[in-house]
């Protein structure tokens, strides 16, 4: 019993396999980790064939048990997560009954049976090499099943038909050569073709996509592989006898399962702790729209100007009145409405505006150039730059202006909001005010952006949001 034909071939397969997944995006800590395997891989199975002298020992079947167990143990974690995880799919637990069964009828097995008394039967041994063969094709199909659902991969209606096909005619095609004792061209064949196959999904991915998940994912696709290859040349080749190797495999590919369960509920965790973070600065931002939108002095001076108009008119301070309960609804319904579209917020705007230009000589001019009205924005915001250009950048009343500007461009909605004012410092801005609140929120809420320019010439603030649909947001 020699280590070096059996088990030096796949470890040098494994690694040109990695090689190959990485030629066109390198990670190279991906591929260090790689090398850290191959080489735990053979150390360990050396360790094993140091102790064996020879002989079939209790080493073997403990390797062989523990493998299964650990499978086991993984399709039961997957039936369980299909009641408790509504993203859960039977692909994950078809993948692992597949790799289960695939270790009942492996090379290793059938030497634990024959140790305890089972007859060698080369019929039987025949045809239950095919069987293996077919839960590695049934592993494929579902492993490639779940990359296109989980990681929302669009496959081409023809090329699923041709995979299938060819996956059919390579199943027919190992069945008669296993007859004749050349099934292992075919399982060249077919680990070559998958992995071609495997590596077309990996290049179509986005990169934000090739999350560690799909990294481990791989490597148990990898190890299936080699347990494949490792079989069939086990069964045709006597010199390539490597009685723990494929043991082995299964217990790693167990601990790959592991990882991905780790990596998932550490990201969970992680992602659960960002949300609160996030709910907690929406919440801070809240109270401070309720704090610093509607401020004292601005509350003061509308009562008194509803109370000028109820002097000269009813009519006028009925309006006056209305204009003003108007714009202390929309900021109550700011707490529960975060987003609003922009037609719903120019209508604030322009609330907004009357109020102030109620009782001025020469009323202050806003000009609109809507070409996008999708567009969504955080309650309040575009207002907030408005009150800017008036309070701040100093827009004259008499000859002054200021022009909202809505477009696309590119993948983004843009809002400019921009006036002939005075400027102002920029790099004064405190924390906790109109612009800044504005500023978080927009990155919070939306993923947008802020950027304001101002010189003595005046103000342009511009805003900046990714297209998204409104049921996303």
């Amino acid at each position: 019993m020699t280590i070096s034909g059996p088990f030096f071939f796949p470890c040098i397969f494994f690694f040109f396999l990695i090689y190959f997944l990485y030629m066109k995006k390198k990670h190279i800590l991906y591929f260090v980790i790689d090398i850290a395997i191959i080489a735990v891989f053979i150390g360990l199975y050396a360790l094993f064939h140091h102790f064996d002298n020879g002989q079939y020992n209790s080493l073997y079947p403990s390797l062989l048990v523990s493998g299964f167990i650990l499978l086991l143990f993984i399709c039961v974690i997957e039936g369980i997560s299909l009641t408790f995880d509504k993203n859960a799919t039977l692909n994950t637990l078809f993948i692992s009954i597949g790799i289960l069964g695939m270790i009942l009828l492996d090379h290793d097995s059938f030497a634990f049976y024959f140790s305890i008394g089972m007859q060698e039967d080369k019929t039987l041994l025949m045809w239950l090499n095919n069987i293996q063969y077919s839960l590695f094709l049934f592993t494929t199909i579902f492993l490639a099943r779940y990359f296109e659902r989980d990681y929302k991969i669009e496959i081409d209606k023809k090329e699923k038909i041709f995979s299938f096909i060819a996956l059919t005619i390579f199943l027919v095609a190992y069945c008669i050569t296993n007859k004749f004792g050349y099934s292992y061209i075919i399982t060249i064949i077919t680990v070559l073709f998958t992995i071609y196959q495997m590596m077309k999904i990996y290049w179509s991915m986005k990169e934000d996509k090739k999350s560690k998940y799909f990294y481990f994912s791989i490597k148990i696709y990898f190890f299936i592989d080699f347990i494949l290859v490792s079989n069939t040349l086990q069964y045709h080749f006597p010199s390539f006898y490597a009685l723990g190797f494929n043991s082995l495999s299964y217990i790693l590919i167990g601990v790959l399962f592991i990882l991905i369960y780790l990596t998932f509920v550490i990201e969970n965790t992680r992602a659960v702790k960002q949300k609160e973070e996030l709910e907690r600065k929406v919440n801070e931002l809240r109270t401070n729209i309720l704090l610093h939108q509607m401020s004292p002095h601005f509350v003061f001076n509308t009562l008194n100007k509803i109370k000028t108009q109820y002097s000269l008119s009813i009519d006028k301070g009925n309006n006056t009145l209305d204009l003003f309960a108007k714009e202390l609804r929309a900021l109550i319904d700011s707490n529960k409405n975060n987003i609003v579209s922009i037609n719903q917020e120019l209508d604030l705007v322009n609330n907004y505006v009357e109020i102030i230009n109620t009782d001025l000589e020469h009323p202050y001019e806003v000009i609109f150039d809507i070409e996008n009205s999708n567009a969504y924005v955080p309650c309040f915001s575009i207002q907030t730059l408005v009150e800017n250009a008036i309070k701040y950048s100093g827009v004259n009343n008499s000859d002054g202006y200021i022009t909202i500007k809505s477009f696309k461009e590119g993948n983004e909605n843009v809002i400019v909001v921009e006036d002939n004012g005075v400027g102002f410092d920029v790099n004064k801005m405190k924390e906790g005010q109109g612009l800044t609140n504005t500023q978080e929120r927009l990155q919070l809420l939306l993923d947008g952006t802020l950027e304001i320019v101002s010189s003595p010439k005046g103000t342009i603030i511009t805003m900046r949001i990714p297209l998204k649909e409104k049921e996303s947001l």
